[in-house]
């Protein structure tokens, strides 16, 4: 009958105690923690990948009130198509949404441009974190407009979209 004290010392969890640990102070030590430090940590990255490879394994479908007031799937629509099969000539719907997932978990939001109009949507365009920034207007404390900056390999691009058009998650 083995008790604390007297129980063998399980050198494995030790050792992977010891290593996430020293990580873990590298970690507090550092004044900023970016998405690439932060998957370079096993555990972290272990964990992103399970919740965004189950969030985009879901489908997304759309509903809708019939005439008698019931709830209704509707079937064949185009935002459908683009948001789980190929949102773009690049992405499946996968990897569109495994990246939404993993920008919403690691910086609190995601960006995604519309291309076309908000009855006629052509193509999703997922935007990376990095590439985005945001000039947010409020009235009464409400967001009512954004100007969206765009920042590529070709300097920053301006954007001004009205928050109604942006998608923002």
């Amino acid at each position: 009958n083995f008790t604390s004290s007297s129980a063998p010392p399980n050198t494995f969890d030790e050792e992977i105690r010891s290593s996430s640990g020293d990580r873990l102070d590298a970690m507090l030590e550092k004044e900023v923690v970016n998405e690439h430090f932060a998957m370079s940590i096993p555990t972290v990255q272990a964990c992103i990948n399970l919740i965004c490879g189950t969030v985009a394994q879901l489908p997304i479908n759309l509903y809708k009130r019939d005439a008698t007031g019931a709830v209704v799937k509707i079937e064949g629509d185009r935002r459908t198509y683009l948001l789980n099969d190929e949102p773009n000539e690049f992405l499946n719907g996968y990897n569109f949404k495994f990246n939404i997932a993993k920008d919403f978990l690691l910086h609190g939001d995601a960006y995604v441009y519309i291309e076309g109009s908000l009855e006629d949507v052509q193509n999703l365009h997922y935007m990376e974190n990095s590439c985005i920034s945001v000039e947010k207007y409020k009235k009464k404390g409400i967001i009512t407009k954004a100007n969206i900056w765009i920042n590529g390999d070709g300097g920053s691009v301006k954007k001004k979209h009205y928050w109604k058009k942006a998608l923002v998650l």
